[in-house]
Parts: C-alpha cells; sequence; structure tokens
C-alpha cells in the first residue's frame, strides 16, 4: 500500500478544495473515498517530485493547475483529470493491460450507439505504444492522452450529450477515481452504462436491427393505388407479406389445404410449387394460384398489420394507407439511428428515478406507477399539443385536490375561451364559470364586462367550479413546477380512445386519476387508499390531501420502448424530437480527448 508524504498529503487536499465538488461542497466526500491503493508516493526530496522522470513530466505537461469558478462541462473534466494525477502525487497510471482494456471499450463503443471520431483507435494504439518511449515526455504525453480518453469515454457514457455535469451532478466524482482503475486494468466497464432494465433492453434491440441492416435491410413498399384491407388481392401485399415477416412479424406463406400440402417445411420456390399437392383428390397448384394467394389480404396479413401499426405510433385500423406505408418504408438505418437517439436520453436522465415514482411517456401517451422496478398501474394519457408541448421535468408529487377548482390561465383563456364567451352569452355559466377581478380576487358580473376588450385577459380570470364539466376532472394531483403542470382527469374521456393523444394544453390528462391518487397515497403511507380516494371525490366537496413525504413524478420522452415480451415499440415523435438529436449524435463522435496540456 503507498501513503503520502506530508507534503504530498497537503497536495491532493489543495487539489480538492479547488476542484469543481468543492463549490458543491462535496471535498469532504471526495477525500474520504480516496482509495489508499490509488494514491502515488514521492521517492525525492520532501515537496519535490524527482526530475528527469516521467512523474514530472507529467506534472510539468498538466501544469498549470486548472483553476476553480469555471462550470461548464469541458473544465470539470480537466479539473477530474487534474485531480486525477495529483491524487497519486504525478505517478503514471497506464499500465499495458489497461490500455488494451481501453482501446477495446472504445472499440465496442458503437454497440451503444456511440460513433468514434476517425482517428480514435490509431490514436489509442499509439499512445499505447508510447508508454514504453524511451523519454520521460513522450511517455507522460501517452499517460496522459490516455487518461484524457478515458475520461471522454466515462463522461459520454455516464453522462450522454447533455453535460449534466454543469447542472450540479455528482457523477464526474469517481471518474478520477476510475481512471486509477482503469489505468491498472481493474476496472469493470459495465459500470459505466446506464444501470437500467430499459437501457440493456434498447441494447439488445439495437443488436436486433443492426441485424436486420447486415441481412440486407427491408424491401420497400409501393404505393398502392387505393386503401387496401382485409379481402383486397393486390400485389403489393406480396412485398407486404415479405416486409413484415423481415422485421419479425410472425406471418407465414399460404397454407390452405386448397393450396398447400399440410407440411413442417417451408414454402418451396415458387417453380415448384406445381410438385404440392392438397390432401385428398385435389390438383396440383399452380404458381398462378400459389401467387394469388400470396397477394390476398388475408387476416393473418390485418393481424399483422395491426400489430405492425401498434408498433409505430399508428392508427391501429388493419388498413394498408399513407400513413402506414410511410411507417413501413422507414429503413432499418433510420429505425438504429432512433435506437440509439433513446439510448442517448437514457444517458442524460437522471441516474436515479426513486424506488417508487410516477412516469409520464410522452409520445407513448401513457402514464405509469411504477415500485421496485415493476410497473403497478399503466394508464393511457393526454399530452400537449405540438404548440402547447408538455415540458419534461423531474418534480415531487406534494398533494392531491378532489374536486378541483379550475383556474383557467390567461394564456388558455386568450386562445380557447373568449371566442366561445363572444359567441355564446351562456357559455360561461353552462359551463359553471365564475368571474373575478385579477387583482382583487372580487366576483364580477359576466353581463356587465366588454369581452371585446383587448385588454380583457388581463383585467378578469375565470375560475371554474367543481364538477361534470369541470375541466380537471374529478381531481388533479399536484407538483409544483415553474410550467403549471399537473396530472388531472378530464370530462371529455372519448378522447382515450384515439391512438395518439396530443389535445391538451400542456398537462397530463389521465384515464383513471382516482386510481393513480390512490397509488400514490398508497405509495407514501402503505396503506389502501382506494375508499378514501372514492369517499373524497364522491362527496363532491374540494378536498386537499398532503403527502407526509413527496413522491418522484419523472415526465420523459422516449421515442422508443421495449415492452415485457422483447416487442420494439416505435413511438410515434409527436413533438419531431428525433431529427435533431440523430443528427447531434451524428455530429458528436467520441474522441479520445485531446487536452490542450499535451
Amino acid at each position: 500500500m503507498k501513503h503520502y508524504k506530508t507534503t504530498a498529503a497537503a497536495f491532493v487536499l489543495a487539489a480538492a478544495i479547488s476542484s469543481p465538488f468543492a463549490a458543491s461542497g462535496q471535498t469532504e466526500t471526495l477525500l474520504s473515498s480516496l482509495d489508499p491503493e490509488i494514491v502515488g508516493e514521492q521517492t525525492g526530496p520532501a515537496g519535490h517530485i524527482p526530475d528527469g522522470t516521467v512523474s514530472a513530466a507529467i506534472e510539468e505537461a498538466l501544469a498549470p493547475e486548472p483553476q476553480p469558478g469555471a462550470h461548464d462541462a469541458e473544465h470539470t473534466l480537466e479539473e477530474a483529470l487534474y485531480t486525477a494525477y495529483a491524487m497519486r502525487v504525478f505517478d503514471p497510471i497506464w499500465t499495458e493491460d489497461g490500455a488494451r482494456e481501453l482501446i477495446s471499450a472504445y472499440a465496442t463503443a458503437p454497440e451503444e450507439g456511440l460513433s468514434l471520431s476517425e482517428d480514435a483507435l490509431r490514436t489509442l494504439r499509439e499512445a499505447a505504444r508510447d508508454l514504453d518511449a524511451g523519454s520521460a515526455q513522450s511517455a507522460a504525453r501517452a499517460d496522459i492522452q490516455l487518461s484524457a480518453a478515458f475520461i471522454a469515454l466515462a463522461d459520454r457514457r455516464l453522462n450522454g450529450l447533455s453535460a449534466r455535469a454543469t447542472q450540479g451532478s455528482d457523477t464526474p466524482l469517481p471518474l478520477d477515481q476510475m481512471l486509477a482503475h482503469a489505468g491498472a486494468a481493474e476496472l469493470d466497464y459495465s459500470e459505466l452504462s446506464v444501470a437500467h432494465s430499459q437501457y440493456d433492453d434498447l441494447l439488445k434491440a439495437r443488436q436486433t436491427y443492426d441485424g436486420y441492416i447486415k441481412s440486407g435491410g427491408f424491401t420497400p413498399i409501393p404505393e398502392p393505388d387505393d386503401l387496401l384491407e382485409l379481402g383486397d388481392v393486390s400485389p403489393v401485399i406480396e412485398t407486404l407479406r415479405t416486409r413484415l415477416r423481415e422485421e419479425g412479424y410472425q406471418i407465414d406463406r399460404p397454407r390452405d389445404p386448397a393450396l398447400v400440402a399440410d407440411r413442417d417445411a417451408d414454402m418451396p420456390p415458387l417453380t415448384q410449387v406445381s410438385f404440392i399437392t392438397a390432401p385428398g383428390d385435389a390438383a396440383p397448384v399452380s404458381p398462378d394460384d400459389w401467387r394469388a394467394a400470396m397477394q390476398t389480404f388475408t387476416p393473418e396479413v390485418e393481424s399483422a398489420l395491426r400489430e405492425f401499426q401498434a408498433r409505430n405510433g399508428l392508427e391501429v385500423d388493419g388498413v394498408l394507407g399513407p400513413a402506414t406505408v410511410a411507417a413501413l418504408n422507414v429503413t432499418a438505418e433510420d429505425k438504429l439511428a432512433r435506437i440509439d437517439a433513446n439510448l442517448e436520453r437514457w444517458r442524460n436522465a437522471s441516474p436515479d428515478f426513486g424506488d417508487r415514482y410516477i412516469e409520464v411517456n410522452i409520445p407513448a401517451y401513457r402514464t405509469r406507477a411504477i415500485r421496485d422496478g415493476h410497473v403497478d398501474i399503466e394508464m393511457r394519457s393526454i399530452v400537449g399539443q405540438r404548440t402547447r408541448q408538455t415540458p419534461l421535468m423531474d418534480e415531487q408529487i406534494e398533494y392531491i385536490v378532489a374536486n378541483p377548482h379550475w383556474y383557467v390561465p390567461t394564456s388558455i383563456l386568450v386562445r380557447d375561451k373568449l371566442s366561445h364567451i363572444r359567441e355564446d352569452e351562456a357559455y360561461l355559466s353552462d359551463r359553471g364559470y365564475k368571474v373575478v377581478d385579477r387583482n382583487s380576487g372580487q366576483p364580477l358580473s359576466a353581463e356587465m364586462i366588454d369581452w371585446t376588450s383587448d385588454e380583457v385577459a388581463e383585467q378578469v380570470r375565470l375560475i371554474q367550479d367543481p364538477g361534470a364539466n369541470n375541466a380537471l376532472g374529478e381531481l388533479k394531483i399536484m407538483f409544483p413546477n415553474q410550467h403549471s403542470v399537473y396530472l388531472h382527469g378530464t370530462p371529455t374521456r372519448h378522447l382515450f380512445e384515439r391512438d395518439q393523444r396530443a389535445f391538451s394544453s400542456g398537462c397530463i390528462r389521465l384515464e383513471d386519476p382516482q386510481a393513480m391518487a390512490a397509488w400514490v397515497v398508497e405509495a407514501v403511507t402503505g396503506q389502501n387508499a382506494e375508499a378514501m380516494i372514492a369517499n373524497a371525490v364522491a362527496s363532491g366537496e374540494n378536498q386537499r390531501i398532503d403527502l407526509e413525504t413527496p413522491l418522484p413524478v419523472h415526465v420523459v420522452y422516449r421515442t422508443v420502448e421495449v415492452e415485457d415480451d422483447g416487442d420494439v415499440v416505435f413511438h410515434h415523435d409527436v413533438y419531431e424530437r428525433d431529427p435533431a438529436l440523430i443528427a447531434l449524435i451524428n455530429n458528436s463522435p467520441l474522441t479520445v480527448g485531446n487536452p490542450e496540456h499535451i
């Protein structure tokens, strides 16, 4: 075991205090977590690293010490690099085995959707060779190059492209410690991956779609002259059968007894069909008959097409129309890029969702209640329109309100309500709205207000009483946030029957808000709350139910998910965010790090 001399310990303390973690109160954590096996030992006079050594060359190359205060991701990683060497008194970090494992980690990085710069592997191999260079300066440059490469890889795999290090994340904290273990070939590189089953499932899906690409991709579907549905006959349907099978949908070639012999083997080539006979006295099948069967829109084709539509964010109607043809003609390469985009979203996500939480996935139009990694409740949801998007957030549910009042936001009053009020004098009274002065809160008579005035929205406020017409339904689940977005019910329940449900002004409408509210209370108290919530709603009285302990809620945007049965679902990219993220990934290849010191 190595130990610091007094001067070395003081040096590391100074480095730690000046590190990016000191500002956030993490200096004590950094020092207390140092692994004694990775610190260095001075061999020269106290306070001096021997001249001409690799350690001296590393210290000189890293000078000057990064200054605290900057909060950008690049500066934070430079400080992590410096601190890693300071902890070991600038001893070299990398062994031959450690460098070999780092090169292997870079070589396999594309398997997690990370592209490499063209010179990444070449630069790493050259640095590995230079570890045994004759000059101390060359060995020092090689050691620092490998360290910078490791930190770049670890940061990308742990934090993604969003640079959460600049947003108060403590993820960079162990990078300097991981670095020493990596250099000694003692690091399990799986520690750098997102620890979530959905991330693992996406990696498996990536392998599947990479396999589709290597097998030649998907057959394009020609645009039919008209909609095709059950019972129709068209050459397009034969191509459709092929295309669905290529993506793993179960759809066999025709096996009608009048056409195909009862056999387990695959259908033979068309030229051999005439040799197949059906049971009994059926005549041999001609190529034309088999072709006609292949071109028929059978129930089997409809079932597979419905499954495709459900797994690709489409209206599920079993009809081959323009939208479905367009989805079928999305290439395997494009689908792989969308998987990579969602792997990136996971890398950008909070590292800890909590043991019990609510998750709203906007493109899925679904809300889940999750306990210990398992989904307890899942329900259809309605999210914000493209022009009124539901924001992403990580917040805490604090209370529930049964039979809520709705305080109409000014933006909704202007965009949605004023036109109705101006056209229908009874609009407000029929729907249970009260009008109050925006400043004083005093009740106003709707008949006395000039609703045609351009300033009216700044002068009055609408409040809708609880009831059957209340826009929030029977209850709302509150997590205070800057967007005034929350979970609630709705009187327009027929919209849940739609497959694409972006209809709200930003809030999340729940298909069964009482069930979700009861789960929230039970998750906090451990007591069944179904009766309590039901009674609160049935009372018709406005009631607030405070939670003793806040419960996390995460509003996320994931356009590709993997279901429990392994099916890969490509949701409708309702806010069209995938193209920009894919472009960012393509334009941000993983480099090996190029610290200006070297």
